[in-house]
């Protein structure tokens, strides 16, 4: 036997390897007897049309035993998986994938444990959103809330050196730490067009967070993806579902459903959420424009929206302090 150290220069096995991957789940490894007459080579053939249909196989099995179309839930259950799959493969083209580090938070030591102050103040160095549940009375909130928003008050040169040290954002740590203190501009459309009736507490579970240059709303924050001219945001906008076209195109065929084309210009829906999203940024950072852009490997296309304080005023506000 000789071994060559590179038999085939640019290839390698990967296929082979996901299709003993499959096999070692429907063969259940080495744990079973398959001494059997066709026990190994059926689970065989099961792996084999697993690896080339995907999640079809449950009709194509079906159509083969019982000659007939498979039922309803099961058609839906593989259209589920198979557009989940689809998704999957889209956002791989945009985003590369990264190594994600696991955060390990910590409670911190007991009662009973060390030299631990029997008085603890909730909101010092409030660092992780997830924390204990902590009962207490209304007046009690209100106090501990009215601290809290005191302490997101910013004078303007604080807010210029935050957004200094913080221009790296993501690959910043104190950027993580600051957005997980405050409500961002994403979630300023789904939260103002909420019913009076409907619960808040899935909206502050989903909340993400960062930090800009502002005003006295330093309780929000906003991340623009970009800066021009002396008065002017940018936000991008890159739809996976639209790479396949161009912006006019994506728009005539319902494949970004948030802005539309009027005399060759774009337009974006004054009820979307992107729209609330643009106005918040606007608001927060006391900028005049916004340029909101629609971008696909094929084209591009750019609104200069212009701040608006009575939209603002009426749709947003007492939403987002309520």
């Amino acid at each position: 036997m000789y071994l060559h150290e590179n038999p085939s220069p640019n290839y390698n096995n990967n296929a082979a390897e996901s299709y003993n991957s499959i096999l070692a789940k429907f063969v259940g490894g080495k744990r079973i007897n398959f001494s059997k007459k066709g026990s190994y080579e059926l689970r065989c053939n099961v792996a084999v049309t697993n690896y080339n249909s995907g999640m079809s196989r449950l009709s194509l099995f079906n159509k083969n035993i019982t000659t007939k179309s498979p039922g309803l839930f099961t058609k839906r259950y593989v259209k589920k998986h198979e557009s989940s799959f689809c998704q999957k493969r889209r956002r791989r083209l945009f985003c590369q994938l990264s190594i994600r580090s696991k955060i390990k938070a910590s409670a911190g030591p007991d009662q009973n444990y060390g030299a631990v102050l029997e008085e603890i103040d909730p909101l010092e160095n409030i660092t992780d959103i997830s924390m204990s549940v902590i009962i207490m009375s209304t007046s009690e909130y209100t106090n501990l809330q009215t601290k809290f928003l005191e302490k997101l008050k910013l004078s303007i040169s604080e807010v210029q050196s935050l957004e200094k040290r913080t221009k790296r954002q993501h690959q910043c740590e104190e950027w993580h730490l600051e957005r997980k203190k405050r409500l961002t501009a994403s979630l300023f459309g789904r939260i103002c067009k909420l019913r009076k009736t409907t619960s808040r507490d899935k909206v502050v579970s989903y909340m993400l967070f960062g930090t800009f240059k502002g005003n006295a709303s330093t309780r929000y924050t906003v991340s623009p993806d970009g800066l021009v001219e002396l008065d002017a945001l940018v936000e991008i906008k890159c739809p996976a579902n639209a790479k396949d076209f161009t912006p006019e195109d994506a728009i005539k065929n319902k494949k970004i459903k948030s802005c539309f084309i009027k005399n060759g210009n774009l337009f974006l829906n004054r009820n979307d959420n992107y729209y609330y999203q643009v106005q918040g940024q606007l608001h927060v950072t006391n900028w005049m424009y916004c340029y909101f852009c629609i971008w696909t490997p094929k084209g591009i296309l750019i609104e200069k929206i212009q701040r608006d304080d009575h939209f603002w005023k009426t749709n947003m506000e007492v939403q987002l302090t309520s």
